[in-house]
Protein backbone atom coordinates (compact mmCIF):
# COMPACT_ATOMS: atom_id res chain seq x y z
CA UNK A 1 0.00 0.00 0.00
CA UNK A 2 1.15 3.52 -0.79
CA UNK A 3 1.71 5.24 2.55
CA UNK A 4 -0.28 8.39 1.79
CA UNK A 5 -3.57 9.17 3.52
CA UNK A 6 -5.89 11.81 2.12
CA UNK A 7 -7.92 13.27 4.97
CA UNK A 8 -10.85 15.48 3.94
CA UNK A 9 -14.51 16.07 4.65
CA UNK A 10 -17.35 18.43 5.23
CA UNK A 11 -16.94 21.69 7.11
CA UNK A 12 -20.01 20.48 9.05
CA UNK A 13 -18.30 17.33 10.33
CA UNK A 14 -19.70 16.65 13.83
CA UNK A 15 -17.39 17.35 16.79
CA UNK A 16 -17.17 13.68 17.82
CA UNK A 17 -16.06 12.74 14.29
CA UNK A 18 -13.45 15.53 14.33
CA UNK A 19 -12.04 13.96 17.49
CA UNK A 20 -11.98 10.56 15.74
CA UNK A 21 -10.21 12.15 12.76
CA UNK A 22 -7.60 13.54 15.13
CA UNK A 23 -6.99 10.08 16.56
CA UNK A 24 -6.75 8.60 13.06
CA UNK A 25 -4.24 11.33 12.15
CA UNK A 26 -2.06 10.55 15.15
CA UNK A 27 -2.22 6.81 14.50
CA UNK A 28 -1.45 6.85 10.78
CA UNK A 29 1.25 9.51 11.10
CA UNK A 30 2.95 7.32 13.72
CA UNK A 31 3.13 4.58 11.07
CA UNK A 32 5.01 6.86 8.67
CA UNK A 33 2.16 7.88 6.42
CA UNK A 34 2.12 11.23 4.60
CA UNK A 35 -1.03 13.33 4.96
CA UNK A 36 -2.67 15.08 2.05
CA UNK A 37 -5.41 17.56 2.83
CA UNK A 38 -6.71 21.01 1.95
CA UNK A 39 -6.65 23.34 4.94
CA UNK A 40 -10.42 23.86 5.15
CA UNK A 41 -12.20 24.26 8.47
CA UNK A 42 -13.66 21.11 9.93
CA UNK A 43 -12.33 17.76 8.73
CA UNK A 44 -9.24 19.03 6.90
CA UNK A 45 -8.00 20.95 9.92
CA UNK A 46 -8.78 18.04 12.27
CA UNK A 47 -6.39 15.87 10.27
CA UNK A 48 -3.77 18.57 9.80
CA UNK A 49 -3.73 19.77 13.42
CA UNK A 50 -3.19 16.25 14.77
CA UNK A 51 -0.72 14.98 12.17
CA UNK A 52 2.77 14.32 13.55
CA UNK A 53 4.69 13.71 10.33
CA UNK A 54 5.12 14.82 6.76
CA UNK A 55 2.13 16.45 5.15
CA UNK A 56 1.13 18.02 1.85
CA UNK A 57 -1.58 20.60 2.47
CA UNK A 58 -2.88 21.94 -0.82
CA UNK A 59 -4.48 25.39 -0.80
CA UNK A 60 -6.68 26.80 -3.57
CA UNK A 61 -4.84 30.14 -3.16
CA UNK A 62 -2.21 31.66 -0.91
CA UNK A 63 -3.72 32.90 2.35
CA UNK A 64 -6.67 30.49 2.29
CA UNK A 65 -7.92 30.04 5.88
CA UNK A 66 -4.91 32.03 7.09
CA UNK A 67 -2.45 29.54 5.61
CA UNK A 68 0.51 30.71 3.54
CA UNK A 69 3.04 29.08 1.21
CA UNK A 70 5.87 30.62 3.27
CA UNK A 71 4.72 28.36 6.14
CA UNK A 72 5.04 25.16 4.11
CA UNK A 73 1.63 25.03 2.47
CA UNK A 74 1.31 24.27 -1.23
CA UNK A 75 -0.61 26.26 -3.81
CA UNK A 76 -0.35 23.93 -6.80
CA UNK A 77 0.18 25.29 -10.26
CA UNK A 78 -3.10 24.15 -11.77
CA UNK A 79 -2.98 22.76 -15.29
CA UNK A 80 -5.60 21.88 -17.84
CA UNK A 81 -5.42 18.32 -16.52
CA UNK A 82 -6.48 19.48 -13.03
CA UNK A 83 -9.41 21.40 -14.47
CA UNK A 84 -10.50 18.52 -16.72
CA UNK A 85 -10.37 15.99 -13.88
CA UNK A 86 -12.28 18.24 -11.49
CA UNK A 87 -14.88 19.04 -14.15
CA UNK A 88 -15.37 15.34 -14.89
CA UNK A 89 -16.09 14.75 -11.19
CA UNK A 90 -18.37 17.74 -10.52
CA UNK A 91 -22.07 17.55 -11.48
CA UNK A 92 -22.52 21.30 -12.09
CA UNK A 93 -19.11 22.61 -13.12
CA UNK A 94 -20.59 25.34 -15.30
CA UNK A 95 -22.28 26.86 -12.23
CA UNK A 96 -19.08 27.05 -10.15
CA UNK A 97 -17.34 30.36 -9.56
CA UNK A 98 -13.64 30.68 -10.38
CA UNK A 99 -12.86 30.34 -6.65
CA UNK A 100 -14.96 27.19 -6.35
CA UNK A 101 -13.23 25.73 -9.40
CA UNK A 102 -9.82 26.35 -7.78
CA UNK A 103 -11.04 24.61 -4.64
CA UNK A 104 -12.21 21.59 -6.62
CA UNK A 105 -8.98 21.53 -8.63
CA UNK A 106 -7.07 21.57 -5.34
CA UNK A 107 -8.98 18.35 -4.53
CA UNK A 108 -7.39 16.69 -7.55
CA UNK A 109 -3.98 17.20 -5.90
CA UNK A 110 -5.20 15.89 -2.56
CA UNK A 111 -6.02 12.55 -4.18
CA UNK A 112 -3.59 12.29 -7.11
CA UNK A 113 -0.62 14.37 -5.95
CA UNK A 114 0.60 17.81 -6.95
CA UNK A 115 1.36 16.70 -10.51
CA UNK A 116 -1.45 14.11 -10.69
CA UNK A 117 1.11 11.31 -10.86
CA UNK A 118 1.18 9.89 -7.31
CA UNK A 119 -2.19 8.64 -6.13
CA UNK A 120 -2.97 8.42 -2.45
CA UNK A 121 -3.24 5.03 -0.75
CA UNK A 122 -6.58 5.74 0.93
CA UNK A 123 -9.09 8.50 1.44
CA UNK A 124 -10.63 9.05 4.87
CA UNK A 125 -13.54 11.47 5.04
CA UNK A 126 -16.91 12.33 6.51
CA UNK A 127 -19.99 13.40 4.57
CA UNK A 128 -23.58 13.52 5.72
CA UNK A 129 -25.09 10.03 5.58
CA UNK A 130 -21.94 8.79 3.84
CA UNK A 131 -23.13 10.25 0.54
CA UNK A 132 -21.13 11.71 -2.32
CA UNK A 133 -22.11 15.32 -1.55
CA UNK A 134 -20.48 18.73 -1.24
CA UNK A 135 -16.94 19.53 -2.25
CA UNK A 136 -15.71 16.31 -0.67
CA UNK A 137 -17.64 14.39 -3.34
CA UNK A 138 -15.14 15.54 -5.98
CA UNK A 139 -12.28 13.98 -4.02
CA UNK A 140 -14.38 10.87 -3.43
CA UNK A 141 -15.21 10.51 -7.13
CA UNK A 142 -11.55 10.90 -8.10
CA UNK A 143 -10.63 8.21 -5.58
CA UNK A 144 -13.41 5.90 -6.82
CA UNK A 145 -12.34 6.40 -10.46
CA UNK A 146 -8.83 5.32 -9.49
CA UNK A 147 -9.82 2.35 -7.28
CA UNK A 148 -8.54 4.11 -4.17
CA UNK A 149 -10.27 2.85 -1.01
CA UNK A 150 -12.64 5.38 0.58
CA UNK A 151 -13.35 5.20 4.30
CA UNK A 152 -16.29 7.48 5.06
CA UNK A 153 -16.57 7.82 8.82
CA UNK A 154 -20.34 8.34 8.53
CA UNK A 155 -20.59 4.66 7.53
CA UNK A 156 -20.12 2.27 10.48
CA UNK A 157 -18.78 -0.51 8.25
CA UNK A 158 -16.12 1.85 6.89
CA UNK A 159 -14.97 2.69 10.42
CA UNK A 160 -14.57 -1.03 11.16
CA UNK A 161 -12.74 -1.63 7.87
CA UNK A 162 -10.37 1.29 8.54
CA UNK A 163 -9.60 -0.08 12.00
CA UNK A 164 -8.86 -3.51 10.47
CA UNK A 165 -6.61 -1.93 7.84
CA UNK A 166 -4.70 0.00 10.48
CA UNK A 167 -4.24 -3.13 12.60
CA UNK A 168 -2.89 -4.99 9.56
CA UNK A 169 -0.22 -2.40 8.71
Amino acid sequence: MIKILTGVGSRETPPDVLVRMGKIAKSFSSKGFVLRSGGAKGADQAFENNWKGKSEIFLPWNGYEGRWVKNGYIVPELTQANYELAERCHPAWDRCTDGAKKMHCRNTCQVMGEHLDSPTGLLVCWTREGKFIGGTAVAMRIAAMNSIPIYNLAVPEAVIALRELYDSL
